[in-house]
């Protein structure tokens, strides 16, 4: 059966300007979607996860039947631009020779046809998980991640890539389906995300995975009662009590001497997030100025914030800052431990359980957003900064963003007044 590539169907050949460039096809703001080297059959395919591959399409003259043959993956660490070209180019070549690209390489020696097939955990933990957790702001997230395809996913890993099923997708959800909800959907969303990623280079056709028109169908779909009933909001402490929770901490710094009560006061004091605080090292701090400048890479919210602080948040740091030390507030040292190391992800929780028990240091921002709009006449934007939260488009925040930090001044002091 004679044979044409995608490209010769147009009567005018694509401009050389609508070609790719290695700007595109590397760029991370490259939209998903299946993007054209001007009509030559190979085709970037972007996914919404952000990975990318070579794809050469072309049809089959008589039938039409449009047919796609994968490259391997495109990117910085992919097969380079030129390089998928003449790959193309020579495929093209078999085509006007009437040969099938696909039918040639079905027809490959035994011995190259049963080379092993990557499987599921080599490409989940070595190939995609590096790759995916580029965008993490906090380490731990890839460590959680890792884990939770360690922990529920094993069944999988050494199973091909190709040979996962609807199957063996609902044998490892449905067992934690109704007990532990939020894991299950979480794993449910990474397990479809991974076996895209890996389409077309090592697996075809449609994602087991999929939720909607799929495993919708096996686990129901959720209403709004559902969806609020899964969400777990942070237990806050009634602002009422704060100033005995604070009391109490420093009562147990001076008891015990230790810089956790202390982290978790100036957490407090400045309405922080956990990781802001047992990360902050001391060149953020200028006493001088009264500030604490928090860099992007450790806000949720990619942009720098200044926190204004407060006397008795001053007095802690002086009380911790240490000359020539990585953080501001250390963890406990082991013995013979050579690397100092910040406090520990659940050492703030520790602490404030001891004092008051059933809340959570995240839940301490809601403490000061109640005391916020309940006492105090600050105006809403004030308070909104004062948390970090984002307000406005881009001009209104920079604008905002140059002048609050004076403003957000008094709101400060009054909350370290009311906590003393």
């Amino acid at each position: 059966m004679a044979l044409i590539d995608e490209g010769e169907r147009t009567a005018k050949p694509r401009k050389a300007a609508s070609r790719l460039t290695v700007l595109f096809v590397n760029s991370a703001k490259t939209p998903p979607g299946m993007h054209s080297d001007g009509g030559n059959g190979l085709y970037l395919a972007v996914r919404a996860s952000g990975s990318r591959s070579w794809i050469f399409r072309y049809r089959q003259r008589g039938t039409g039947k449009l047919r796609e043959m994968g490259l391997g993956s495109a990117g910085p660490h992919g097969v380079p631009l030129q390089d998928a070209r003449d790959r193309a180019a020579a495929l093209k070549a078999d085509l006007r020779a009437d040969v099938d690209p696909l039918e040639a390489k079905r027809a490959l020696p035994i011995l190259e046809a049963e080379a092993p097939k990557k499987t599921f955990g080599v490409f989940a933990l070595t190939d995609w998980l590096p790759a995916y957790a580029k965008g993490f702001k906090n380490p731990r997230s890839e460590k959680e991640l890792r884990r939770l395809l360690e922990l529920h996913a094993t069944t999988l890993f050494p199973m091909a890539l190709d040979a996962i099923t609807k199957t063996e997708v609902l044998a490892v959800l449905a067992p934690i389906w109704a007990t532990k909800p939020k894991s299950a959907r979480e794993l449910r969303a990474k397990i479809e995300t991974i076996l895209q990623a890996a389409t077309p280079d090592h697996r075809q056709g449609e994602n087991p995975a999929r939720w909607r028109g799929n495993l919708e169908a096996n686990f129901g779909r959720d209403t709004k009662a559902k969806r609020k009933l899964r969400i777990r909001k942070h237990p806050a402490v009634p602002y009422a009590e704060l100033p005995t929770v604070v009391q109490a901490l420093r009562a147990r710094h001076i008891d015990a001497d230790t810089s956790v009560n202390l982290a978790l006061e100036f957490l407090i004091l400045t309405a922080g997030r956990t990781n802001e605080i047992r990360s902050m090292v001391p060149t953020e701090v200028n006493l001088d100025a009264k500030i604490w400048v928090v860099p992007a890479a450790r806000m949720k919210s990619s942009e720098p914030h200044t926190v204004p602080l407060s006397p008795r948040a001053i007095e802690i740091l002086k009380a911790v800052l240490k000359p020539n030390r990585p953080f501001v507030f250390e963890g406990l040292q082991k013995e013979g431990d050579e690397e100092i190391k910040p406090l520990g992800h659940n050492a703030m929780a520790h602490a404030l359980k001891a004092v008051a028990p059933g809340y959570t240091p995240h839940g301490l921002r809601s403490s000061f957003r109640d005391w916020a709009g309940d006492e105090t006449e600050f105006p809403r934007e004030i308070v909104e900064h004062a948390l970090a939260h984002t307000l406005g488009d881009e001009s209104e925040k920079a604008y905002r963003r140059g002048r609050a930090v004076e403003r957000r001044r008094p709101l400060m002091e009054a909350w370290a007044d009311f906590l003393r």
